[in-house]
């Protein structure tokens, strides 16, 4: 960044940038090792270890060139944005009860700071020392860099090689240099608001809500978050897309030398460390923002509130409201960056709209007619299909070996459990969105009650765990199966490839590229049907839960109001009405997942087989495939038994109360409501096929 005009600053910074913009020229490009030519990254080494090593050094280039941008382009306002926080915090300091909070979050943000910088900076300047070393001991045959980048010389004499390795290394710490100016300032600030949050925090207590210098400091400090996430945001997601890709060469590299049984690169560890670092702070920080706002809201709400003037109440209702939302690091209030990029779902959020943004951004159900959704709706569409298709043309005209049909099978099985969801969500998506709303309208309404709402807290904390746990499981695996396989195909030379789940294709694999993009095909054609899956999935938790909420507080009215109570059987009949509507829409899809689940682990089970009679386990993730063929049918029966289960004890508990001193009236009603409780009230297909523990037992025998 310019901060004043001097000619030697222009230099200084027109070095760093002609250094890291060669740097990620050289990271885009390959040479190969017979003809010395430039070739292209997409015709260049057919080396698996060499493409992933420039990927990952076109990774750490677009996680630098970014930020450069931002510190050019936006210099006034980061300039200005750093004036405002310096002021808010000689404001904060004056208030010598509470300075102790900033004080320490400062020491807290240097310590960290010293940390990164020696940690990241000394990387590169040991790995050059390391390097130049190894490669004198090995009489320079196997001359190897601390990143891998493309060079237009030769390098055999010595005076080229140590250029060349001073050049790489000095790439290397302009771009930590520009990634380490954020990351202090991400540090920094994200310390910082934390602290000024739980001034405020102790203000409530202290002061008490009817004191306005807390509502003055709240927006000041909503501002700051606001400037700092318009600055800062874009670079942000381009960082949290990029930090996948950085451990692809530093990791093969690592594997290479855990073969050949030396760590000549033995730096790959520091290297990983760092890839992972900075995502981690990043979200970290903003974790913590998150964190400080909550308990500010939490404050607020344990204040003395209803004892204040209308008008304090009134601030303090605002101050509320915006606690609620997302005050937070965020892209466009859709990523957020903090632990939620490990699935964790913040607890203010009802699960009926965590159902609702995840058929929104899950891309199966168009809410919106924005050309992006239908377009993303369109891929899913596509890549989803596509898999279907090649899976059944394998059964047609594939392999004829035992295990290649399962395989195929069991790919059609993940198809055809996906295809009906996938239809449902696009001609049912109205019905589906007003149920949604019906649902949550029906929560808040039970949510007034203070003495039995515990019980719908509760569901609702249950199923955002075991959505979290689900969503954790299920979607870690295809990543993770590309990652493990194509290390596995490396470890054996590419002699036997193979993939997540079996498919057809009709091109050739020899090559390097259409091997690595049909093993991406394959991830993302499981991704997008696990996607496609836990769309329903989620939904069936948290509704099966929710009812069950609602079905045990009906069972304590029973208790504590009696028979003679109305809300009972009006509440009563809204429950039974959500229940049929919910068939109505999902009944035609879970038969057929039912029905398509016995076939799922017939690949998967022998692959498994096959593994433990060569005593070997490449596909260990079979295991985790099997789980997750179980963990559908067992959900969905689960669901549908606890629903029944609890209507079974809403009877019991209608039987056991006084009915008998009640008027002819009431009698009647509660008459009506144990009939119906007596029959059928679960999820089922045309009341024929129940979706229970019975129905589960079934399926297993079938498995």
């Amino acid at each position: 960044m310019v901060f004043n005009r001097k000619p030697w600053i222009f230099l200084y910074i027109g070095c760093h940038w002609i250094i890291v913009n060669s740097f990620g020229l050289s990271s885009v490009n390959i040479t190969d090792s017979e003809s010395r030519t430039v070739i292209g990254l997409f015709i260049g080494s057919r080396s698996v270890e060499d493409l992933s090593g420039f990927l990952s050094s076109l990774a750490v280039y677009l996680m630098t060139f970014p930020k450069m941008v931002t510190f050019i382009l936006k210099e006034k306002e980061i300039r200005d944005l750093l004036e405002r926080l310096e002021n808010i915090r000689s404001e904060m300091l004056k208030d010598e009860k509470n300075r102790e909070y900033v004080v320490k979050a400062g020491n807290t943000s240097r310590k960290l700071v010293t940390v990164l910088i020696l940690y990241g900076l000394s990387g590169p300047l040991l790995g050059f020392i390391k390097q130049t070393i190894s490669d004198y001991m090995t009489d320079f045959n196997d001359k190897r860099f601390y990143v891998q980048v493309w060079y237009p010389w030769s390098i055999d004499e010595v005076w080229a090689y140590l250029g060349t390795n001073l050049w790489v290394t000095l790439s290397i710490e302009s771009s930590i240099i520009g990634s380490t100016c954020f990351t202090i300032f991400h540090v920094t600030f994200a310390l910082q608001m934390s602290s000024y949050l739980k001034i405020l925090q102790k203000y409530f207590e202290t002061k008490g809500p009817a004191n306005k210098e807390i509502y003055e400091q709240h927006k000041v400090i909503l501002k700051l978050i606001e400037d700092y996430n318009e600055i800062f945001c874009r670079q942000m997601i381009i960082e949290t897309l990029a930090a996948p890709v950085l451990p692809c060469g530093i990791g093969l590299v690592f594997i290479r030398d855990l073969r050949r049984n030396g760590f000549r690169n033995f730096d790959a560890i520091q290297k990983l460390t760092c890839c992972f670092l900075n995502t981690l702070t990043l979200c970290c920080g903003g974790q913590e923002i998150i964190t400080q706002v909550e308990r500010l809201h939490e404050a607020s709400y344990m204040s003395k509130w209803y004892e204040e003037k209308p008008k304090v109440r009134k601030n303090l209702l605002m101050l509320m409201t915006r606690t609620l939302k997302t005050t937070s690091i965020h892209y466009r209030q859709f990523i957020k960056f903090d632990h939620e990029c490990m699935a964790k779902i913040p607890e203010h959020i009802s699960p009926f709209k965590i159902v609702y943004y995840n058929y929104k951004y899950s891309g199966f159900m168009v809410i919106d007619r924005k050309p992006l959704a239908v377009l993303y709706t369109t891929c899913h569409w596509v890549i989803v299909n596509s898999f279907g298709l090649s899976s059944v043309v394998g059964l047609l005209i594939g392999s004829r070996s035992v295990e290649d049909i399962t395989g195929f099978l069991s790919s059609l099985a993940v198809y055809l459990m996906t295809f009906p969801k996938m239809v449902t969500y696009v001609l049912k998506g109205k019905e589906i969105r007003d149920l949604l709303e019906r649902l949550e309208n029906f929560r808040s309404e039970m949510l007034k009650d203070e003495e039995n709402k515990d019980y719908i807290l509760k569901a609702g904390n249950t199923s955002r765990k075991l959505v979290t746990a689900l969503i954790l499981y299920g979607l870690s695996g295809p990543p993770l199966g590309f990652i493990k396989q194509t290390i596995s195909d490396y470890m054996t030379d590419f002699n036997d490839k193979r993939f997540y789940v079996h498919v057809w294709f009709p091109w050739s694999i020899d090559e390097v590229w259409p091997y690595l993009g049909t093993n991406l095909w394959v991830t993302l054609s499981i991704e997008s049907s696990i996607l496609g899956n836990f769309g329903f999935t989620i939904f069936h938790i948290t509704f099966a839960l929710q009812m069950s909420a609602y079905l045990k507080i009906l069972q304590k009215y029973f208790e504590t109001k009696g028979p003679a109570n109305k809300e009972i059987y009006e509440q009563h009949k809204v429950i039974l009405k959500l229940i049929e509507d919910y068939n109505e829409i999902f009944c035609g899809q879970m038969i057929i997942e039912t029905l398509a689940a016995p076939i799922l682990p017939c690949g998967i089970g022998l692959i498994f087989i096959r593994d433990l009679r060569r005593n070997g386990f490449r596909n260990f993730d079979a295991i985790q495939k099997l789980t997750c063929c179980f963990l559908n049918t067992l959900i969905l029966c689960c669901g549908g038994q606890e629903i029944i289960t609890q209507v079974e004890r809403l009877h019991e508990a209608s039987y056991m109360s006084k009915w008998y001193e009640e008027k002819p009236e009431v009698r009647k009603d509660q008459l009506i409501l144990m009939t119906r409780t007596l029959k059928t009230n679960s999820i089922h297909y045309r009341q024929f096929f129940k979706f229970d523990h019975e129905r589960m037992a079934n399926v297993n025998s079938i498995f």
